[in-house]
């Protein structure tokens, strides 16, 4: 990573995950429960 900043990259180090997992969660419950059943997804969110 130093050395891509050194070149002139901007690094963002800090990256706020919320949004994104937001985004991506529910297209995710939804292809993982068509394939593997509701039941499975369930069993998986207990566990949080």
């Amino acid at each position: 990573i130093a050395e891509l900043k050194k070149s002139g990259m901007q690094v963002i180090e800090n990256v706020d995950m919320a949004p994104f997992q937001k985004i991506v969660s529910a297209e995710i419950a939804k292809t993982f429960g068509e394939k593997n059943g509701a039941a499975l997804l369930q069993a998986i969110e207990n566990t949080k």
